[in-house]
């Protein structure tokens, strides 16, 4: 199933999606005009704005976030992506033991929550069979009746009940949601702080003439910078990972003994950790997209970069949430300077009972430029 699911983020799907994602960048553009050089919660911001295009591209539902009041659905998304101290417990839970977790009834997200979003998903499904409309969203591939997704062909189709497709509707949501608005904090942040970064960042966006979907992945600057941004922010502070097959870690120093993994022992890989690591990453709290050149990016080793996890369970939206992030960035970039401003820090640090970076607490201010 994660294979056939994984053909509705493959190039051609993508690009069918650039369209709608750009209207909702436009609600960003107006947005930013109104509130020029004031400072604003760039987390906030942009979690408002992909509520617009996760809704848009995922259900069909087109609303303003932006504006007030935000869609309901925009205040059960902040609920549900809430990875507060209890939160993260009762996550924690799960990857322990199903059984403790069915025993004390422990859920992620409350029932009526979870009922709302299921209406709301039911409803995008059924009116788009009963109108047969076609938006090139995500609601069209689950709606989709070929037995082969156009970029794999050895993905056959899976015959899903409503219950079914709009559960994995739901995951999407879960899964793009944080993702999206922590990875465009981080980067509004960075480029604020870095003006000579942000200034070369400029110049390529400014070469583009025309801003397609194949012309926002050929630039390499821009891939630079977001792949630096996953590096020293990864969206998972953490993945947990169970062992199959016994494995042996050697010491690396006299005072050290080896360390056996048996099968079925859990495993938690510190990314944030990893990724900051000075033996693979020199200066790792500096910020350098040439780390990601083509001179460079040889020099890294794939296993230690993994902003979005690892193997059969990587995220499955994250192709989609660097799109994203890469095509807002432009768009901001075409008519505004990223600032600093009074209540610029550095985003939250990492607490010790945390799986994903909040982002939080940093302000900055758009100027349009000269």
């Amino acid at each position: 199933m994660r294979k056939r699911l994984n053909g509705g983020f493959t190039p051609n799907k993508m690009k069918d999606m650039f369209g709608i994602i750009n209207e909702s960048v436009d609600t960003l553009v107006e947005y930013l005009s109104e509130r020029e050089g004031a400072g604003v919660d760039s987390r906030e911001l942009f979690t408002r704005l992909n509520c617009n295009v996760i809704l848009n591209t995922m259900f069909g539902i087109e609303c303003n976030c932006l504006k007030e009041p935000p869609h309901k659905l925009f205040s059960m998304g902040n609920e549900i992506n809430d990875y507060s101290s209890w939160k993260f417990v009762r996550i924690f839970a799960t990857t322990i033991s199903m059984t403790l977790t069915k025993l004390l009834d422990i859920n992620l997200v409350r029932g009526e929550l979870f009922v709302h979003f299921m209406q709301a998903i039911k409803g995008s499904l059924r009116e788009r069979e009963r109108n047969k409309t076609f938006r090139g969203d995500m609601v069209d591939f689950m709606l989709d009746n070929k037995g082969e997704t156009d970029d794999e062909p050895s993905a056959k189709k899976i015959n899903l009940n409503e219950d079914e497709k709009a559960m994995q509707l739901f995951g999407f949501f879960i899964g793009g949601y944080d993702a999206i608005s922590a990875l465009l904090a981080y980067s509004s942040y960075e480029l604020a702080v870095n003006p000579d970064i942000q200034r070369r960042l400029r110049e390529e966006v400014e070469g583009v003439t025309h801003l397609t979907y194949e012309s926002l992945m050929n630039m390499k600057y821009l891939d630079m910078v977001v792949s630096e941004v996953l590096r020293k922010w990864p969206i998972a502070v953490f993945i947990d990972r169970k062992c199959m097959e016994q494995f042996v870690i050697q010491p690396e120093h006299a005072n050290e003994a080896e360390l056996i993994l048996e099968p079925g022992i859990l495993c938690w890989i510190p990314i944030y950790a990893i990724h900051r690591d000075p033996k693979y990453y020199p200066e790792p709290e500096k910020f350098d997209p040439e780390r990601f050149s083509e001179k460079n990016k040889h020099q890294i080793n794939r296993s230690v970069y993994f902003p979005f996890g690892a193997g059969p369970r990587t995220c499955i939206a994250s192709k989609f949430s660097v799109y994203v992030c890469k095509l807002v960035l432009v768009r901001i970039l075409q008519e505004y300077q990223i600032v600093e401003c009074e209540g610029t820090v550095p985003p939250s640090d990492v607490s010790k009972i945390v799986i994903f970076l909040s982002g939080s607490g940093s302000k900055v201010a758009f100027k349009r430029k000269n």
